[in-house]
């Protein structure tokens, strides 16, 4: 009798151990999905609020159209016109930059995970960030979603993630890079690489130019650039 007691307490303790686990597990997933929804609702609406000329395609950029705006939220990897367009491009280099239209930067590791960090163009315009907010280890990245916040002379702004996946490492405000990766989505079809870089770098220069001519006067039109440029409207 005292033998099936102990047997019967050790065997419920067991399953309300793994009842608890699953539990866990099943409200983790719902917080995890409810958080990417989240962000992906999120972007759809600022991408609606973006200037028309933040939303052109990439394509356009290249001249392979004359107008030409993007209907898929920068998310190429919907888009059946890029896929044909794509396919006759040559593949990138391993270890070589992919870019984000957010102005963040991703390198394929051989580890298997991807760097993520900013682009030249905005390093040289923030400088070393004030204040540098960075996603814990073990956060789930979505692609557009919040990479990571950051303050500079009182003007906050979202960085977008270029990627999909789980944060395994970061770096500091003065390092160039931000991110260490594991991705959950290997698609990368979104990110500029090879020969759109340069034409998306040489439009996104002239832009900061006129911006900066135009709104040079106060914080409140400092902050109002930065917003555009990292596509926060």
């Amino acid at each position: 009798m005292i033998g099936q007691v102990i047997f019967l307490s050790a065997f419920f303790s067991v399953v309300a151990a793994i009842a608890a686990t699953v539990t866990t597990a099943v409200v983790r997933t719902g917080r995890d999905h409810r958080a990417r929804m989240a962000e992906r609702l999120r972007w759809e609406h600022d991408f609606h609020d973006l200037p028309q000329r933040d939303r052109v395609c990439r394509h356009q950029l290249m001249g392979e159209f004359k107008q030409r705006t993007c209907k898929h939220r920068f998310d190429c990897r919907e888009c059946e016109t890029h896929a044909k367009l794509a396919s006759s491009q040559p593949q990138t280099a391993a270890g070589s930059r992919m870019y984000h239209r957010g102005h963040t930067w991703v390198r394929t590791e051989e580890d298997g995970t991807v760097t993520v960090g900013l682009d030249d163009l905005v390093r040289r315009l923030v400088g070393v960030p004030d204040v540098l907010q960075l996603p814990a280890v073990g956060t789930q990245l979505e692609v557009n979603g919040t990479a990571w916040r950051m303050r500079k002379a009182d003007a906050e702004v979202r960085v977008l993630s270029p990627v999909a996946g789980v944060v395994v490492e970061t770096a500091g405000p003065e390092s160039d890079w931000h991110l260490k990766v594991k991705l959950t989505d290997a698609g990368m079809a979104h990110l500029l690489r090879g020969a759109e870089v340069q034409p998306w770098i040489e439009s996104e220069t002239a832009k900061l130019n006129l911006l900066m001519l135009a709104r040079r006067t106060s914080e409140a039109q400092w902050e109002s650039v930065l917003a555009e440029m990292f596509l926060n409207p």
